[in-house]
């Protein structure tokens, strides 16, 4: 048992239940969902993959140089040579921290936009609901719902973009 599990056991009736509906896989219905927010900004969505992807292959190059320098470099006293593989250590440590950087901020501020997205089609939604709908439903219940769901959303871009930002930290590990 996990330990949210073991920690909501000695819970109340209603966090167990909560546990419980935030453990499950999302269904495929609602992912599909989420994936037509983030359409409008697919192709920055793209670029801010492929720029964590470039930042990992930048990270890759790094041995190759101190390669050069401990092998040929340095036994052979060549010292421009010594210089030219600094310069370019250096030069490939800032092309990697500008396109993590970048990265970072454009899958940022797409989750920000998503967010932004589906609060206001949550809101929208609200404003063109009956007024009987209001009198039968706790607004609380509404506005969890709505926070709940943004969050799920949120979540889930934080996970997508964790999973590239270990994948380029593993590549730059090996």
């Amino acid at each position: 048992m996990s330990r949210a599990a073991a920690n909501v056991q000695g819970g109340s009736k209603i966090q167990r239940r909560e546990f419980e509906r935030f453990a499950r896989p999302l269904p495929w219905s609602i992912i599909r969902r989420m994936l037509s927010f983030m359409r409008p900004y697919r192709v920055t969505f793209v670029l801010g993959l492929l720029l964590s992807v470039l930042a990992a292959g930048l990270n890759v190059c790094w041995p190759l140089l101190l390669k050069q320098a401990i092998d040929v470099d340095i036994p052979g006293g060549n010292i421009n040579g010594l210089l030219m593989t600094a310069a370019g250590m250096l030069g490939l440590l800032a092309a990697s921290y500008v396109c993590s950087s970048l990265a970072s901020y454009i899958l940022g501020l797409n989750r920000e936009r998503v967010q932004r997205d589906l609060r206001q089609a949550c809101f929208d939604k609200v404003q063109a609901m009956d007024m009987s709908y209001f009198d039968r439903t706790p607004v609380g219940w509404l506005i969890a719902r709505g926070h709940s769901d943004v969050r799920i959303v949120c979540m889930v871009m934080t996970r997508i973009y964790k999973t590239c930002d270990r994948w380029r930290h593993y590549c730059r590990a090996q």
